[in-house]
């Protein structure tokens, strides 16, 4: 699946550590999206067993479909939390009820409030990440960021080669826009008319059966409207290459 060994992981592991926190700002923010492992992966059982620990420590009263939930979620903020420890970035979570019945992602990801709130706290209670809380400002509220503690690096470091997002769509979206541009062009079906789309699809469709290192959909995202040019960007784009140099050496 990947070139890099174990060991070298773990020394990248080791460097991202060396690394001050990320800059608290957009360029070093990711929000909080469905991850798993590759099915090919060795490390099942593993970040099983790590996510049984967490979740007996924080089920409270659920059970059935509200326990798997929570499995669910265990699981998307521990693999985000050991991305964002690689790419040197903050996890952008949401600890505002009102966020959830709002904000589009959230809901297209399901996830969930209450799961979100209860991790964050277990967490944070137990000193496992550095939180920068939210704040309320006119018209552009923060949210809460996270970052891994060492401790939970320790934990977390070897999943990041082989996690990886689902391949679906939106596979058309617009950045630094207003909402309802974000609104119309989220819901854009695939037989609708934009002349871009039957090529996004194209592309992730041929992606699918192929596997490799840290897999995620290939977006075209534009800039203002769908009227002007656009990039197309993977979320594991980012390493910071630039902080700790990753040359020929790091790589079997």
């Amino acid at each position: 699946m990947h070139t890099i060994s174990k060991d070298t992981l773990s020394q990248l592991k080791n460097m991202a550590l060396s690394l001050d926190l990320p800059e608290d700002d957009y360029k070093h923010h990711y929000f909080l999206s469905p991850l798993q492992l590759n099915k090919k992966s060795k490390l099942h059982l593993k970040l099983s067993l790590l996510i049984d620990k967490y979740v007996e420590e924080t089920r409270g009263g659920r059970g059935g479909k509200q326990l798997e939930e929570l499995r669910h979620h265990w699981q998307w903020i521990l693999l985000g939390l050991c991305r964002a420890l690689f790419m040197n970035n903050w996890l952008v979570v949401s600890l505002r009820k009102q966020t959830y019945a709002d904000d589009i992602w959230l809901k297209r990801y399901q996830i969930k409030y209450s799961k979100v709130k209860d991790i964050v706290g277990y967490l944070k209670q137990n000193q496992l990440i550095t939180f920068l809380p939210g704040k309320q400002f006119f018209n552009k509220p923060s949210r809460t960021r996270i970052y891994p503690s060492g401790t939970l690096a320790s934990e977390i470091w070897e999943y990041f080669l082989d996690q990886e997002q689902p391949i679906e769509g939106p596979y058309l979206t617009i950045n630094e826009t207003d909402d309802i541009w974000a609104e119309t062009m989220f819901k854009v079906k695939a037989d609708e008319s934009h002349p871009d789309m039957d090529d996004m699809i194209a592309i992730n469709e041929f992606i699918k059966p192929h596997h490799w290192a840290c897999k995620a959909p290939i977006r075209l995202v534009y800039k203002h409207s769908p009227f002007q040019g656009g990039r197309l960007i993977t979320p594991f784009q980012n390493l910071p290459d630039r902080k700790v140099r990753i040359t020929d050496k790091h790589i079997d």
